[in-house]
């Protein structure tokens, strides 16, 4: 029904922010997430730094060496990478309705064409039975 998909699609994108909220906690917490993301942001960082002077006419390379970006700190850098976390969370449960809803109504329209074809099939058939009896009845006249 789509009434009750579109209900619980509303429903997972209002549960989700403070699933999503949760996981950025539980991941400021955890020395496992720090250890693996902290080198990660200070990547993100980097790049991310290096790409806005690049637009805003840094004339040194990308990979200059003569441009250097101060690293972030470490509590931020775990700040910027628990968020991406709960962004990235929220991200893919959109996504994730987004394509769900796109299959639904996919499958929705092959349905209704197989069953179009299927009548188209029916009403030829019974077509070709009265031109099949007419055929009959005209030669017994």
């Amino acid at each position: 029904s789509g009434i009750g998909i579109k209900l619980m699609a509303v429903l997972l994108r209002q549960i989700s922010k403070p699933i999503a909220n949760r996981l950025q906690v539980v991941a400021l917490k955890s020395d496992l997430f720090k250890r693996i993301c902290m080198n990660l942001s200070q990547k993100v960082h980097s790049t991310d730094v290096k790409l806005r002077m690049k637009l805003l006419g840094e004339k040194h390379s990308l990979n200059s060496t003569h441009s250097t970006v101060r690293p972030l700190n470490e509590k931020k850098a775990i700040e910027n990478a628990a968020y991406l976390l709960s962004e990235g969370f929220i991200f893919s449960i959109a996504g994730s309705l987004i394509l769900f809803e796109a299959y639904r109504t996919r499958r929705k329209e092959l349905n209704r064409r197989e069953s179009v074809s299927d009548d188209i099939k029916a009403l030829q058939d019974e077509i070709n039975y009265i031109k099949k009896k007419l055929d009959e009845h005209n030669v017994e006249l």
